[in-house]
């Protein structure tokens, strides 16, 4: 047998049994020896056939056994080579023959190397031969990591292999057994099992989704990187139960679903809110589905989680402005849709459109867009939404057919827009009833004030009825109203002196075509009409008999007549009402239009035009007569006029020498009424008690206010006669301020307010008359703090190259605006009332602005009423010499 390379020696039997000679024996002994030596030949080779036959029995089984292992060598899944101490192949079973590509025949008595050539995977280079090291070192070897088996027809095939040593009877390797595996499939399954796990966790911790694998318990096996944003890091989460981060009030809802899921199996969808490492709650939701082993046992639960919170932000956003779109939307005053193209459809739409149409939500989800329409106006309609989906827009007015057959019309406009990628049209559309009511009321107007602005236009080309006598004027216009307002009565009223009654000064009846006149209503019988009258408004009454300015007129008027409506006019001449021009209208009551009122003011002009007319020609007819003498009565006027001017020139030139006269002769006396009651007072003569102190403070007082109330007259004399006279002189301005300082320096102290002066230039000098400017500013300044009671008077003096202006202000009383054009004139104060507070004679700031005429200056004034007043004085540096004669202001202008 040499299926396994074990070759079984053969025993020859022949050569076993060897025939003695019998050598005769003499004697008998030797026939014994004989004997037994046969029967031991006998024996010995009884023992060897029976041997021999046991061996071949044995022979029998081992070759039964080769054959056995043989078969079972060829038929397992795995490559089996037997190989000599050589190293030379003696066997190869057919999974050998199969991934080798070599025949058992061809390869037997090869070397194993060329039959199995192995390459390492990485380097691709040879690797080393097993059966060297298993003869050499007598033990059996195992490939660790697989390498790539190149069959004889170049196919590559993944292995792994062992070698193991067959020993003879003395332990001596006579060859070896060569048993390799393939694992292509095994190796690709695995490299694609990696590839994907490691796709897998590449997946995981680049989302930002929380990917967990749980096992049943419901521990972390596995959790994403993306763990760390909100719990821990991935790898402090393994084995960590998963619910104990899920809020308290969620928790146990999630245990039961998990125990759920792991029982029945599936997934499941699940909303709940996280705990994070810092207490943040975060709002979260996750799909929970079991993973099977192989065998479909339940095994893990995959947990894929994402935070909602933004997307719950997001949400409510899109909630709140749809809120604010549906509000928006439901707020328009008209209908709002959204149309889609392709099936004709409205997708969305307002309140108003269900409103307008009565049709349901539901109805309207399913009816053609063409249903709201009549069917006359349906290929129209169609028509404007094919030009708004062509062009993007279009516009229509069309009537909205409701479910109960009642038409709307509306002005419809179209905008084209694609949602999603289709065309749709957003339609946005205003009922126009109002305006298309409006419109017609517009054209009977305008057909009214056609036939009104001809009748107008008409009288005024004809000049004769204006010029015409009154009456006849009268009847013109009460038929022309009665013809254009189509009124059956038209009448002219005209009031009394004493506005107690109105007489008619024509009554004109369409219907019979006659005027009258003469009828009287008296304010005692109709005295809510006339208090309305009073008003001089339009009386437009619709239902006459029920309006409560015309409702006195019923039971004696209004009723017997038959009229329903009234429109009267006030007639207004000389600046006030004189009359009222009255329309009256009989049938069903009449709402009277803006135009109608309009018009009948207008035929209340030409009445008050045609009174004017009458009144003109009347005073033409005086004016006629009148110039018949004028030029006699203006000549003896002119005679009059003359001689009374010479006397009255004359009186006045007496009045001011008088004045002068008279003012010198008293202020002697005055000056020493002063001088001796300041001698008392200082008590030369002897002392005094409180009391004559008081009165002699009284006289003394009263005589310096007569002083300088004699000073204003004589000044006022000497300007007005034309004998005033300057002394001109330098002098520095910084002093006449001082002085001036000095002098109201007890008056300011007594009423605590304060007196602040400033030059801009502290050496300013100027060329004027100094006691004349001294005079001006002191009363200017004596003024201000007369009127001040709280707060401050400032002197302020600023200078440019000409002239210098001398400011004084003050936080009094003011000025009232009425007051002002009067401020200047002479003996006229601003508190004219019987009752004044503060005294004078009226006459310091008309003596001031004459003064400052003289001296080529002038006084301006501003003032608030309640704020104070801030008067100006403007003098030239340089005082001319020709100012000193002045020529006296028109007497007329001092009032």
């Amino acid at each position: 047998m040499t299926g396994l390379g074990v070759h079984l020696p053969l025993v020859d039997f022949g050569t076993l049994l060897t025939v003695y000679p019998l050598e005769k024996a003499e004697d008998r002994t030797s026939s014994q020896m004989l004997v037994l030596l046969a029967i031991m030949t006998i024996t010995t080779a009884v023992v060897i056939i029976l041997s021999t036959l046991r061996r071949r029995r044995d022979w029998a089984r081992t070759h039964i056994r080769e054959q056995w292992l043989a078969t079972m060598l060829r038929s397992i899944g795995d490559g089996v080579v037997a190989t000599d101490a050589a190293g030379r192949v003696t066997f190869m079973n057919n999974i050998a023959q199969e991934l080798t590509g070599w025949k058992e025949g061809e390869a037997e008595q090869k070397p194993l190397v060329k039959v199995f050539q192995t390459l390492d995977r990485k380097a691709r280079q040879p690797t080393d031969n097993p059966i060297d090291l298993v003869v050499r070192e007598g033990r059996a070897i195992t490939s660790i990591e697989p390498v790539l088996l190149i069959a004889r027809d170049g196919a590559e095939h993944i292995v792994v292999s062992k070698a193991t040593p067959i020993r003879d009877a003395d332990g001596a390797v006579t060859g070896v057994v060569f048993v390799f595996h393939d694992v292509t499939q095994r190796e690709l399954a695995e490299s694609a099992l990696r590839a994907s796990q490691e796709m897998f966790r590449l997946i995981t911790d680049h989302i930002s989704d929380l990917v967990a694998v749980l096992d049943l318990h419901g521990r972390r096996l596995y959790a994403s990187e993306s763990h760390s944003q909100f719990i821990a890091p991935a790898r402090e989460l393994y084995l960590t139960p998963a619910f104990e981060e899920i809020h308290p009030d969620d928790r146990e809802r999630l245990r039961r679903l998990f125990a759920e899921i792991a029982s029945t199996g599936g997934s499941q969808r699940a909303e709940f809110r996280l705990i994070g490492r810092n207490g943040q709650v975060f709002c979260m939701e996750s799909v929970l589905t079991l993973i099977r082993s192989a065998e479909g046992q339940a095994e893990k639960v995959l947990m894929v989680s994402r935070d909602m919170s933004e997307r719950q932000r997001a949400e409510a956003r899109v909630h709140s402005e749809m809120q604010f779109s549906d509000t928006l939307i439901n707020s328009m005053p008209g209908i709002f849709y959204l149309y889609r193209g392709a099936d004709r459809k409205i997708l969305r739409w307002n309140k108003n459109l269900e409103t307008v149409t009565g049709y349901r939500a539901a109805e309207i989800e399913t009816l053609d867009a063409l249903s709201y329409f009549p069917e006359e106006e349906k290929p129209f309609v169609h028509e404007r939404m094919l030009k708004c989906f062509a062009e993007g827009s279009a516009d229509i007015e069309v009537n909205l057919l409701a479910k109960n057959g009642r038409r709307t019309p509306f002005y419809v406009t179209g905008f084209r827009i694609d949602i999603d990628g289709r065309p749709c049209m957003l339609g946005i559309g205003i009922d126009i009833t109002a305006r298309l009511a409006a419109e017609g009321a517009l054209r009977a107007t305008m057909f009214r004030l056609t036939r009104q602005n001809a009748v107008l236009g008409e009288k005024a080309r004809n000049a004769r009825s204006l010029g015409a006598e009154l009456s006849a004027s009268l009847r013109i216009i009460t038929e022309l109203a009665a013809e254009t307002l189509d009124v059956s009565r038209a009448s002219i009223w005209f009031y009394n002196e004493a506005q107690t009654k109105i007489c008619c000064a024509d009554l004109f009846e369409k219907d019979k075509g006659q005027h009258s006149s003469g009828i009287e209503l008296t304010a005692a019988d109709f005295p809510i009409y006339f208090k309305a009258l009073a008003e001089e408004r339009v009386i437009a009454a619709g239902h006459a008999p029920t309006d409560p300015r015309t409702g006195e007129f019923d039971a004696t008027y209004l009723h017997p007549l038959g009229i329903h409506s009234m429109l009267d006019a006030p007639i207004r001449g000389s600046g006030k009402m004189v009359g009222v021009i009255c329309h009256e209208h009989t049938g069903e009551p009449r709402e009277w239009q803006p135009d109608e009122e309009s018009f009948a003011g207008s035929m209340a002009d030409l009445v008050a035009l045609s009174l004017e007319v009458e009144q003109r020609r009347q005073a033409e007819t005086a004016l006629r007569e009148t110039l018949d003498n004028l030029e006699h009565k203006v000549t003896e006027r002119t005679r009059d006029l003359e001689a009374a001017n010479e006397r009255l020139q004359e009186l006045d030139r007496l009045k001011s020498e008088f004045l002068a006269t008279m003012s010198h002769e008293l202020r002697t006396p005055l000056n020493s009424v002063i001088g001796f009651t300041g001698i008392l007072r200082q008590e030369l003569a002897g002392p005094m008690n409180d009391e004559q102190k008081k009165q002699l403070g009284m006289v003394h007082s009263s005589a310096r206010h007569l002083l300088n109330l004699i000073n204003d007259l004589l000044d006022l004399s000497r300007v007005e006669s034309g004998k005033m006279e300057l002394f001109l002189e330098d002098f520095v301005v910084a002093d006449l301020v001082k002085e001036i300082d000095q002098c109201l320096a007890p008056q300011v102290q007594q009423k605590k307010l304060r007196l602040e002066t400033s030059l801009d230039q502290p050496t300013l000098r100027i060329r004027t008359d100094r006691n004349k400017s001294f005079q001006i500013l002191l009363n200017l300044t004596n003024n201000a703090v007369k009127f001040t009671a709280v707060g401050r008077v400032t002197l302020k003096v600023t200078s440019d190259a000409d002239q210098v202006q001398f400011e004084v202000a003050d936080t009094g009383i003011g000025i009232k605006p009425e007051s002002l054009p009067h401020l200047f004139e002479a003996f006229r104060q601003v508190d004219g009332s019987a009752r004044r507070v503060y005294e004078g004679t009226g006459l310091g700031l008309y003596l001031s602005k004459q003064l400052a005429k003289m001296l080529g200056g002038n006084i301006t004034v501003e003032s608030e009423f309640g704020i104070g007043s801030r008067f100006t004085l403007v003098l030239p540096q340089n005082t001319p010499p020709a100012n000193h004669k002045y020529e006296r202001e028109d007497s007329s202008r001092r009032g």
